[in-house]
């Protein structure tokens, strides 16, 4: 009879939680989706985080991060592509 080999698992499951750069945070939809046509003409990963409640649910964020320092290299090109932004940190509570 021919063994079954079980295939190793990797020892580090794919992080869930992330760091990311919000570049904006809007009342409307569409001011968030000018944002983001014009951030993807730079940059790869935008996206619109939609928050449950607030005056400004609509958060423009870019990229989806493992540590801090790359957060931070992405906050820099942003600022110097004329983009305010800061980094999001993970959400502990997850």
């Amino acid at each position: 009879a021919a063994e079954t080999v079980e295939t190793p698992k990797p020892a580090i499951p794919a992080p869930t939680r992330f760091y990311t750069v919000q570049v904006g945070a809007f009342g409307s939809s569409d001011n968030a989706e000018t944002l983001v046509m014009e951030l993807k003409k730079k940059f790869t990963g935008v996206f619109v985080d939609k928050a449950p409640s607030g005056a400004t649910p609509y958060r423009v964020r870019v990229g989806r991060l493992v540590d801090l320092a790359a957060a931070r290299q992405l906050q820099s090109k942003l600022t110097e592509q004329g983009f305010d932004s800061f980094v999001v940190l993970p959400d502990s509570a997850q």
